[in-house]
């Protein structure tokens, strides 16, 4: 039996919501699934879609799967991000130091972040082995009973009690009868090096866990230093990973079965454009806050009319993935220069 279009897109819609939940809400019992959940979600929209179009046995190029004309629409990416992305940045930083009370920091030191394996608390705390982790710029250390930790810094920080560290600086922790936490303001240390000693021996490296997902680290002095690494794979997530797979589902599939739906009449800036646009945009939001678990997501709808619009006027999801990518880069490149109060 065929089913109308309208039905069709809900129902996938639907489907690739639930799994997504699914995924979102075991990732915290889960280490493996925390470490992926990008991939997971990707996989749902990127795999879905493609499934139902075949199953269809409709050509993927009639929902914008194709390199057809990809130069002619990457083109209009250019002045679409220089009409966009300035006044973005304005009302961004205002939203930050308004809404959020953030306070901005630019420079370019900004740049060098912690590696991803440790940012985060701890989803599971373990009283019997030592934590290592970075979290809103700040470096806690985690110190079992009756063991000790000695910390070298490079760069500068301040302890919460306002004894202010040169580079290379010591840090000693000592040894309590019960387990218990430092916490060092991180954003000027450049790297650090930890290790644990109970009595005069070092602390297996078995009995440490380093940021959110309790990874063991390599040797038993922990050395971690800030890099550009992340940028590299910042780039490639962003490109790869989200705005490919999110553009397959909603401006590949999704867009494409409701605009069959609702025909779109209407022409914009030399686009046709309808209810489908609209709807997708929704729907597109409303995902994100069931992946992000924040209605602040909701946001997303607007940058979504600038996707969908890229695909109505170039026919092909070339030119939204592009944008796409460039718009979620643009956003963490501008997040690293706001600190929370």
């Amino acid at each position: 039996m065929k089913r109308p279009p309208l039905f069709e897109a809900f129902a996938v819609t639907a489907i690739a919501v639930a799994l997504i939940a699914a995924v979102v809400l075991i990732s915290p019992a889960v280490p493996f699934v925390a470490e992926n959940t990008a991939s997971f979600v990707a996989i749902v929209l990127i795999y879905l879609p493609l499934f139902v179009i075949r199953w269809r046995r409709r050509e993927y190029r009639d929902f914008g799967l194709t390199t057809r004309g990809a130069l002619r629409g990457a083109a209009y990416v250019i002045p679409l991000a220089l009409a966009t992305l300035p006044p973005y940045s304005v009302g961004f930083h205002i939203w930050q130091e308004e809404v959020f009370t953030a306070r901005a920091d630019f420079s370019l030191s900004n740049y060098l972040r912690w590696p991803r394996h440790i940012e985060g608390p701890p989803v599971q705390f373990d009283a019997t082995h030592a934590h290592v982790w970075v979290s809103r710029g700040d470096l806690s250390i985690q110190v079992p009973k009756l063991v000790r930790a000695n910390v070298t810094i490079a760069g500068t920080t301040v302890v919460r009690s306002g004894t202010a560290l040169e580079n290379g600086a010591d840090v000693i922790i000592p040894a309590r009868a019960r387990e218990h936490a430092v916490t060092l303001d991180a954003k000027r240390i450049k790297r650090f090096s930890v290790r644990f000693l109970e009595g005069e021996t070092t602390l297996d490296k078995s009995r440490i866990r380093i940021g959110p997902t309790g990874n063991t680290p390599d040797a038993p002095d922990v050395q971690v230093a800030r890099d550009l690494g992340w940028l590299i794979n910042l780039f490639l997530a962003q490109f790869l990973l989200v705005a490919l797979s999110e553009e397959i589902f909603f401006r590949g599939y999704l867009q494409t079965r409701l605009d069959e739906a609702f025909p779109p009449r209407r022409t914009f800036l030399g686009a046709t454009v309808g209810w489908g646009l609209l709807a997708t945009s929704a729907l597109f939001a409303l995902t994100h806050v069931v992946s992000h678990g924040t209605p602040v997501v909701l946001a997303v709808f607007f940058p979504s009319l600038a996707f969908g619009w890229l695909r109505a006027k170039t026919g092909s999801i070339i030119a939204p993935i592009i944008f796409h990518g460039l718009c979620n880069i643009w956003v963490q490149l501008l997040s690293v220069h706001y600190i929370p109060r």
